[in-house]
């Protein structure tokens, strides 16, 4: 044990040190970043990261510690704590099922009619509504799901009440955060009624913002879900209105592109459009607190995606081009860029580098149910096309380790 007034961490053995390696490779990981990048980010050597990741050493210093945890957004402890599972997943095909407390309070409560009582005090309700989307922003998805019910419960009880003005936005943002959850789990039916539950609290708000994002969270889930026809029509109804906050605006822009594209309901001119209004609001406002956040790669990155479904692969490798290697670094997002990128390889024949691809998306998909499915179908069709005992050998390992992940 360190002495009072070192800078040192706690004496920890071989398998605290091996957790914590692989929390932080995890952390990292589903960030998108290199080890490098999470080194410059925390003003550490790479070389440091590298040994504290592969358990060549664990971190004696505090001050280590302390930056790694603000460079990658968590509190410390996320990468001391022991306890069991990979740190922050949902773990899709385990028996671990979000949608049950969660579905719970949505059945148990509604806004027409109060709960009896309050589960916890107004203050610590708005406190787990914040804590809530901390953790889904750090990907610590295991955390939404266990502390949204009560406050959800909470929140039902005091927009009865005096506090109405108080807590209804907060309960929209806290709907929003846990229909993107149960979404990323594979979760649509209860997602889609954590959405309805969240645009319906934007109501009693009477703000134009957060009606939008209400709007927003119904759009993602129909585009997740591909009723593409429906995320189309959602998101321009809320673009027709008066103006939006920049963030939410370019999101339902982005969703609206990607669907129509992909359901063949808008034209060339109208992709391009709802494109360069998404363009413009990465430009205005990177997102707020409050809002959810979009990056200038994510127009560049649709436009990758919408030419690789097609099958337009020359327009795909112009795109991929463009991007040059400037990523999103929200991992729902850059999950799916990496599922379009190992397709991509796979229309032209690059099995080796779909694979790789593939490989290198494991961690972070594996969050996200429905992106687990579609790269399992991608090397569904790599194991068709493979021909060397070896290259099957390779696919049929990363198969079983996504469908397991997929559940």
């Amino acid at each position: 044990m360190a002495q009072a007034g070192s800078m040192s961490v706690t004496a920890r053995d071989d398998g605290q040190d091996a957790q914590l390696a692989s929390r932080l490779r995890y952390l990292r990981t589903v960030r998108g970043w290199s080890q490098r990048q999470l080194a410059a980010r925390a003003d550490l050597n790479p070389s440091t990261v590298s040994r504290i990741e592969n358990g060549v050493r664990g971190i004696t210093s505090i001050t280590t510690l302390s930056r790694l945890a603000l460079a990658l957004g968590c509190a410390t402890q996320d990468l001391i704590a022991d306890d069991d599972g990979p740190h922050g997943a949902v773990e899709v095909g385990s028996g671990h099922t979000p949608s049950t407390p969660l579905l719970r309070s949505l059945i148990g409560t509604t806004l027409q009619h109060p709960p009896t009582a309050p589960v916890d005090p107004l203050s610590f309700a708005l406190c787990q509504v914040d804590l809530v989307r901390e953790r889904r922003r750090q990907c610590d998805f295991r955390a939404v799901t266990r502390l949204a019910p009560r406050a959800l419960t909470s929140l039902h009880a005091y927009i009865h009440g005096p506090q109405r003005a108080m807590v209804a936005g907060p309960l929209v943002r806290l709907c929003y955060d846990g229909s993107a959850v149960l979404g990323y789990a594979g979760e649509v039916s209860t997602a889609w009624i954590m959405a309805h539950r969240c645009r319906e609290a934007a109501e009693y708000t009477g703000d134009r913002a957060y009606r939008a994002l209400g709007q927003l969270a119904l759009t993602v889930v129909a585009v997740r879900q591909r009723a593409d026809d429906r995320a189309v029509e959602l998101a321009e109804d809320e673009l027709r209105g008066p103006e939006l906050p920049a963030a939410v605006a370019g999101l339902l822009h982005l969703h609206a592109a990607v669907a129509g594209g992909r359901a063949g309901v808008l034209s060339d001119r109208q992709i391009e459009a709802h494109l360069g209004g998404a363009t413009r609001a990465a430009q205005a406002a990177p997102g707020t607190p409050t809002e959810p956040v979009i990056e200038a790669e994510l127009v560049p990155q649709a436009r990758f995606s919408l030419a690789v479904h097609r099958g337009d692969l020359r327009a795909a490798e112009h795109r991929l081009h463009d991007l040059g290697g400037r990523l999103c670094t929200e991992p729902e997002y850059l999950a799916a860029f990496l599922v379009d990128l190992a397709l991509f390889h796979l229309l032209r024949g690059e099995h080796e580098r779909s694979l790789d691809t593939l490989v290198r998306c494991e961690q972070v998909a594996a969050q996200y149910a429905h992106r687990s499915a579609e790269a399992a179908n991608i090397l569904a069709q790599l194991a068709v096309q493979t021909r060397t005992d070896a290259g099957r050998r390779r696919v049929a390992g990363i198969w079983h380790r996504y469908r397991h992940a997929e559940g």
